[in-house]
């Protein structure tokens, strides 16, 4: 079996282990789990594995816009309209040139808004849960500022802040150290996938953050997007 650091693989149905498969195909499953879920470097191979297993579903690629050896049909990006910074890495933010973001189809901002709706919380069973007055802060993502100031824009105080890098496993065994067992711990759901598979969890209350998006106006690109891929298929 392949796994998330070799070619391209159909992952199994069922609850997909982070270590393995890793954190974001692992989130995407728990929320998604009738949807088939392909994880690889490989794109082009992924594509592959997608055409033969899947063929009249639609290919949604994360990340994939760079990646020019695998042919998109529809492109959409998310990006400021006045960043400070404009250059590639390692300078800037950006993986390729900002002036290539005439060659989506859609760049979200003008036409259509993405729009981030409210926090809201689960506990590690699933119930709907009301936010924590005061709690700590435990995540692993790419931005750790957004989600603690999107904490403390709903009321929450937090105390202590444990800040790992993006995609960490959360396996260190001093992960927890300087948190208050009897103090609320809030985490991301990226980050539950991982933390769910420790064996020190006892006795800790757990708050799994969830945030959605939408975008708007939301009839009229349902109504773009669809039209763009009855285009692709009839072509």
């Amino acid at each position: 079996m392949l796994f998330r650091s070799e070619a391209a693989s159909i992952a199994p149905m069922g609850p997909l282990p982070a270590a393995k498969w890793g954190d974001e195909p692992a989130m995407v499953r728990w929320f998604l789990p009738e949807v088939p879920v392909i994880v690889g470097r490989r794109r082009v191979l992924a594509a592959e594995l997608a055409t033969k297993h899947f063929p009249s579903s639609v290919l949604l690629m994360d990340d994939g816009f760079q990646h020019l050896p695998l042919r998109k049909h529809v492109t959409l990006l998310l990006d400021q309209d006045h960043p400070v910074n404009r250059k590639c890495l390692p300078a800037g933010p950006y993986r390729e040139p900002r002036r290539n973001r005439r060659m989506a189809d859609l760049v979200f901002g003008a036409q259509f808004q993405l729009v981030r709706r409210p926090l809201r919380f689960i506990s590690p069973t699933g119930d709907e849960v009301e936010a924590p007055t005061e709690a700590d802060m435990l995540c692993a993502i790419g931005t750790p500022d957004a989600f603690a100031q999107a904490l403390r824009d709903i009321g929450v105080k937090l105390l202590t802040q444990v800040r790992r890098p993006d995609h960490d496993p959360l396996t260190a065994g001093n992960l927890f150290d300087g948190l208050d067992r009897n103090t609320a711990l809030v985490v991301t759901a990226k980050d539950w996938v991982k933390l769910q598979a420790r064996s020190d969890l006892d006795g800790r209350n757990i708050f799994i953050a969830l945030q959605k998006a939408g975008i708007e106006p939301e009839a009229e690109f349902r109504t773009w997007l669809s039209e763009r891929l009855a285009l692709v298929r009839a072509s």
